[in-house]
């Protein structure tokens, strides 16, 4: 699963036929972003140029399913939270209106 910073990173380059500029990116660790995001085993992204700084991104179907699984995974943990809290105060209630 995608590291936060590695979501934020990834949320902010265009899919496909739309590329960003390195310069346009927001992220404290954008270069080892970047560089980890272009592995082979991962393939997130696609780079245009040579030079890291100098190349324009966009984003690959690897990299749109990788966001699309850190959001659902997000998500369920946030339902399950909230059936844990459910659950306990109906614990709570029933054990005070005994």
């Amino acid at each position: 699963m995608l590291s936060k910073e590695m979501y934020v990173l990834l949320k902010q380059i265009p899919r496909y036929d739309k590329q960003i500029a390195y310069a346009e990116l927001n992220s404290k660790n954008k270069e080892h972003l970047l560089c980890e995001a272009k592995y082979d085993t991962y393939d997130y992204i696609n780079q245009s140029g040579i030079l890291l700084k100098d190349s324009k991104f966009s984003l690959t179907e690897k990299g749109q399913a990788a966001i699309e699984e850190y959001e659902k995974a997000k998500k369920n943990w946030t339902i399950s939270v909230i059936a844990l809290i459910v659950s306990i105060l109906s614990i709570v209630l029933s054990l005070c209106c005994r």
